[in-house]
């Protein structure tokens, strides 16, 4: 015979067990919501600072005349760009160049428009094309929640890229994740059908930036090394390579046979630095998070879950990324961080705050319904711990694209200025510009030759295609200048005869300057022609001797 129990309180009992187990059922409905507001924030974070103001914000100036002589081209790629007076080689990837003279062109929108909205709204792109990359990736949808979050949130997912530069920056990350995304699968089903994907993508990001390029192709050796060391694995990567290869030759072909392998020889070491540099990574202060560094943290414990399971492809892979691409490390670690990120909260934190939730067993009406409260709230910890971390890092996104004169267009006061030098000074004129800002975050040098019209001397963008480690002389020659901010002319022409570079006119950004100013106006060699808010433009007069 079945016994029934008949005292209710023990038949209610179980119900706080049965409530602690739905509580991970009740939060498998959050990656969704997760999704959705990483989605969101970003795309606020990404959108917000180009639509308050009316030009790019930063650089974009080279890339803002490479696609007006492209459309005075008729779409016919040109052998060179008259960018700074300069015979630099058309040789960038165009894949930007085409879809901005495009918008601009079927829309009819000022280019200067879809310059500054362009990058924005491909860097907003990114985030669900990263959510693809983490859902074939990460164990779990949670996972893949998770790490959407933080890449959507990380500082170094968008910073450059939603500047006026990243009108080849943006589209260059989007189809990398892609093929990424394309390319693991391809390893690790081995169904041909990933080949066409992974070749489309790979296209696309060659098509689109050198140095995302060159991300895509150590990426993907570690995925062939982790995931597809198989016959069908090298086969399937044959396939890619030569596929992508007759894809792009159009566009390669044509420049080798205008230029040869020259610039693009002199663009790749132009991408490279102290490969020993690794602070960044010791440290893990790379994340570029304003306040604590809360990801960063998240995912350097991520690292040594993923060490201590023996699965080594994410840590290999964010090291990997300081050692072959230094300069720009910090920014293409923040994908491999953003997964780890995300297996720290799923393996690590989650289930460590669920196990503190209280279990009762006891029979007491009074002592149960308060033990309900507890449970209740014990259960909403982790959606409140989650909630936390989203605005806490949305806030501090908030705060360094408000703060930080990264995120700032070139301002009008300077824009009039360049004008007017534009119609006030000689055509063969060459300027000396001086902000005592450091490359690449000087604007005025970049827009200078654009807006001016007129030679600058020290601009460095558009020598990373030019022989002999220009680019790299280039930027020496700018700092040195920049140094002379804040002392004499004398500077100025020691610094003539060490660049063996003559100018006829010196352009001085307001609000620097000032012993330099000062310097030129009781100098006999130079005559004040122009001073407003824009800044102050002195012409030379009398050239003193230079030693050689």
């Amino acid at each position: 015979m079945e016994i029934q129990n008949a005292d209710p309180d023990v038949e209610q009992d179980t119900e706080p067990h049965v409530f602690k187990q739905r509580v991970p059922a009740l939060l498998e409905k959050a990656p969704l919501v997760i999704i959705l507001v990483a989605v969101a924030v970003g795309s606020w974070i990404r959108l917000v600072p180009v639509f308050s103001v009316e030009f790019p914000l930063l650089d974009g100036g080279l890339f803002y005349l490479m696609v007006q002589e492209l459309r005075q081209a008729e779409y016919a790629l040109p052998e060179y760009t008259s960018y700074n007076s300069g015979q630099i080689p058309f040789v960038y990837p165009p894949f930007g160049f085409y879809a901005a003279a495009l918008i601009a062109d079927i829309t009819n929108s000022p280019l200067i428009n879809v310059q500054r909205i362009f990058p924005a709204v491909v860097s907003a792109l990114t985030i669900p094309v990263f959510f693809i990359l983490s859902r074939v990736m990460l164990a779990s949808l949670t996972q893949a929640a998770f790490a959407t979050l933080a890449f959507a949130l990380l500082p170094r997912s968008f910073e450059w890229f939603i500047l006026g530069g990243g009108l080849t920056r943006a589209p260059g990350l989007l189809f990398a994740l892609l093929t990424l995304s394309q390319g693991y699968l391809l390893y690790r089903s081995n169904e041909s059908r990933f080949a066409a994907s992974t070749i489309v993508g790979g296209s696309l990001t060659v098509l689109s930036h050198a140095e995302k390029t060159w991300f895509l192709i150590y990426s993907m050796a570690l995925l062939f090394v982790f995931f597809g060391r198989s016959r069908k694995g090298i086969l399937h990567s044959l396939v890619v390579i030569v596929g992508i290869l007759l894809v792009t030759m159009p566009w390669w072909g044509l420049n080798i046979s205008r230029h040869g392998l020259m610039p693009f020889l002199s663009a790749a070491q132009s991408g490279g630095g102290q490969w020993f540099s690794l602070w960044p990574l010791k440290s893990f202060v790379f994340t570029g998070e304003p306040m604590l560094p809360l990801f960063a943290v998240l995912g350097l414990f991520g690292m040594f879950v993923c060490l201590a399971k023996g699965t080594l492809f994410l840590p290999v892979w964010l090291v990997a990324v300081f050692f072959l691409q230094p300069r720009a490390a910090p920014t293409w670690a923040s994908i491999p961080l953003a997964l780890l990120a995300a297996i720290t909260l799923d393996q690590m934190v989650l289930p460590a705050l669920r196990a503190q939730m209280p279990i009762w067993t006891g029979r007491d009406i009074s002592t149960r319904r308060r033990f309900h409260h507890v449970s209740v709230l014990s259960a909403i910890v982790p959606i409140l711990f989650v909630g936390y971390l989203a605005s806490y890092e949305f806030l501090s996104d908030w705060r360094l694209v408000s703060n930080d004169p990264l995120y700032r267009p070139l301002p009008r006061s300077e824009r009039e200025a360049m004008g007017w030098i534009a119609e006030n000074t000689a055509g063969d004129s060459a300027f000396v510009v001086l902000s005592s800002l450091a490359f690449p975050r000087d604007s005025t040098s970049e827009w200078f030759p654009v807006l001016a019209k007129r030679l600058s001397l020290a601009t460095v963008q558009g020598t990373e295609w030019l022989p002999g480690r220009q680019f790299y002389k280039r930027w020496q020659q700018f700092e040195a200048l920049q140094r002379c901010a804040n002392d004499s002319e004398t500077c100025l022409q020691q610094w003539e005869q060490e660049a063996d570079r003559t100018f006829t006119h010196v352009y001085l950004v307001t609000g620097c300057c000032r012993e330099l100013i000062d310097s030129l106006s009781a100098s006999r060699h130079y005559l004040l022609i122009f001073q407003g808010k824009g800044g102050t433009v002195f012409a030379r007069i009398q050239q003193p001797a230079i030693q050689r």
